[in-house]
């Protein structure tokens, strides 16, 4: 029962509910107490019959005697909740976990494992903890070898940033620029998000964007002004680019 707990716990944080009484909940039926400081490994298998169960083995042999943790499968990647203990006289687990995930790869026979921890968290801020370990996992399988790691403190981007703001924080940053171009794409079907999303993608080009969209340009100017004119924040300004970039982010 420990794994479909586990899943759902991780269904949860990754819909920003790590905070909610029923996700604290889960997380402690599934094997690790979510008031204390936490951190988050994601483990990606490729080159092998079932990544995700692979994936799911080698996770919890690492993590045997290593402490609290809850382990389960999300998105096709392994991912565990780890209790992180603030005991500077204690091994830290993740490191004891890191060190048996690349013993234990070469043994998958021609497969890769790629591993991405966050920084330590606690349960109002794991839903980023989770997206930063995500992120640090893809760093991670775009490295050379058969066993590949990268821990939070080596990514220096947005993600990094958003990881350690609160799950509420960053959902009320989200609303609050975005409330509007969400409703209006509820309401009418205009797809002015992900319009934004490649305009942003493109650095504000507006010919890349409309290839892309196989939209004609106009079309592209006339979405772009109506999100302007919803959230009263000017794309073509870098400050206010960086807001929207953002709040897309931390949806």
């Amino acid at each position: 029962m420990a794994r479909p707990i586990a899943d759902d716990a991780l269904a949860r944080i990754a819909a920003d509910t790590g905070d909610r009484p029923e996700t604290r909940v889960r997380l402690r039926q599934a094997g690790v107490e979510p008031d204390g400081t936490l951190a988050v490994v994601v483990l990606r298998a490729s080159g092998v019959a079932d990544p995700a169960d692979t994936a799911h083995t080698v996770l919890l042999d690492a993590l045997v005697g290593t402490g609290p943790a809850a382990v389960g499968v999300l998105g096709g990647d392994a991912v565990a909740v780890v209790a992180v203990p603030g005991r500077a006289d204690t091994p830290d687990p993740v490191e004891v976990v890191l060190g048996a995930v690349h013993r234990l790869g070469p043994g998958l026979a021609g497969g890769r494992l790629s591993a991405g921890v966050s920084r330590p968290s606690t349960a109002e801020a794991l839903s980023g903890a989770l997206a930063e370990a995500g992120h640090a996992a893809g760093l991670a399988a775009s490295r050379v070898g058969p066993v590949t790691s990268v821990r939070a403190g080596e990514i220096t981007s947005h993600v990094a940033l958003l990881a350690g703001v609160p799950d509420d924080v960053r959902r009320g940053f989200a609303a609050q620029v975005l409330g509007p171009v969400l409703d209006h794409d509820a309401r009418s079907g205009t797809g002015l998000v992900e319009t934004l999303e490649v305009f942003l993608d493109e650095s504000g080009s507006w010919n890349r964007t409309a290839a892309r969209l196989h939209l004609h340009v106009n079309t592209v100017r006339y979405r772009i002004g109506r999100v302007a004119e919803l959230t009263g924040r000017d794309p073509s300004s870098f400050t206010d680019r960086v807001d929207l970039y953002l709040a897309l982010r931390s949806r």
